[in-house]
């Protein structure tokens, strides 16, 4: 993702994670990907380590995986209709 400020090209770096299942997203999906982009990030001089982290699911997220998401920055979607709302 680039964009500018003010006269300079900035860029971020989004890591996207998305999973079809037929069950809820559990809190073990999302340690999973915590624990990736740790592993990433922790890469010493990393081509690049993400600035944010993002989570999209065509099912519903358990109470307790959008807490444990939401404590460690990770943002949650959902599918609804044919675009994909925020899970607060």
């Amino acid at each position: 993702v680039a964009g500018h400020y003010g006269k300079k090209l900035g860029s971020k770096h989004v890591w996207i994670e998305c999973k079809n299942l037929k069950s809820n997203i559990k809190r073990d999906h999302i340690i999973k990907v915590k624990e990736a982009v740790a592993d990433v990030s922790a890469v010493e001089e990393p081509d690049w380590k993400p600035d944010y982290v993002m989570f999209f699911s065509s099912s519903k997220f358990d109470q307790d995986a959008l807490n444990f998401a939401h404590e460690n920055g990770i943002e949650c979607y959902v599918k609804s209709g044919d675009t994909f709302s925020p899970v607060d």
